[in-house]
């Protein structure tokens, strides 16, 4: 996601530069992304342990989560930044419990003597929007590619090939949880969240897109793709509760309510 508020600071707060952007990391990322992969750590450490393989024990499981997710979630962002610096703007990355954000700062990059450079148009940020969920499915490519070449089971992905009815490639488990670990929660959140983001509620990069598309295709207004976006969130949620799913639940419903907000306030969100 990009261009939503940018989180409270605080000491804890991992800070480093990367690729000519500045990244930080709030405390509250890690401990979310713990909770998140907690039930995922504990299968593969029992899948494994059952089975004699060699696992290094639930507490290394997890933080192989969590540097996956810190990697998965990067990549995203970093998609974001590099389509607003391909454009000329300015943009930072923040990493907190809801995900990721890649905020920007108003400014032009130095040395752009295009006059267009750092102007947000339409379809600049149908791109922008676009490039971060792009970013982080070309990774789960990337992981998917090398385990197949390397003779390796894709884990997660092999079922929901089968669920789809399409071609499962054969693959053997690594000796190692550690391995397995690896590719399992590499291609899964990455897959997960580019997909999730991809819905058409705001503000998700769905949203972002439904809405550019509405404007630049039917000449549509921001009211009509909160309409959308209301309509969207309200039938996640709903599946969401329907399917066990609380959490999504409830995360869609705040989406959903924010919508509704929205439109009740004249149908317009601020400008990025």
């Amino acid at each position: 996601m990009f261009a939503l508020g940018e989180p409270i600071q605080t000491p804890y707060d991992i800070r480093f530069p990367l690729l000519g952007c500045q990244v930080r990391v709030s405390a509250t990322f890690w401990l979310v992304a713990a909770l998140f992969g907690y039930d995922y750590a504990r299968f593969v450490d029992a899948l494994y342990a059952n089975n004699g393989g060699d696992t290094p024990g639930l507490v290394v499981l997890l933080l192989v989560w969590m540097a996956a997710m810190f990697v998965s979630i990067l990549v995203h962002e970093m998609g974001h930044f590099l389509a607003f610096r391909f454009f000329g703007i300015e943009s930072h990355v923040v990493l907190y419990h809801f995900g990721g954000l890649a905020i920007p700062s108003g400014g032009r990059l130095s040395g752009r003597l295009s006059p267009t450079a750092g102007r947000l148009t339409p379809f600049r940020q149908l791109i922008i929007s676009a490039a971060g969920p792009l970013a982080q499915l070309l990774l789960a490519v990337v992981v998917i590619v090398g385990a197949i070449a390397s003779g390796l089971t894709v884990g997660m992905l092999s079922g929901w090939l089968e669920w789809l009815n399409l071609p499962v490639p054969e693959g053997r488990m690594p000796r190692s949880a550690l391995v397995y670990a690896a590719i399992e929660f590499l291609i899964y959140p990455s897959v997960f969240w580019a997909l999730f983001n991809l819905l058409p509620v705001l503000p998700l990069d769905g949203g972002r897109i439904a809405e550019e598309l509405i404007r630049l295709v039917f000449g549509g207004t921001q009211r009509d793709a909160l309409i959308l976006s209301l309509i969207a969130a309200v039938l996640v949620a709903a599946w969401g509760f329907r399917s066990g799913n609380t959490f999504m639940g409830i995360f869609f419903l705040s989406f959903a309510f924010n919508n509704f907000e929205m439109l009740q306030a004249g149908g317009t969100r601020r400008p990025w």
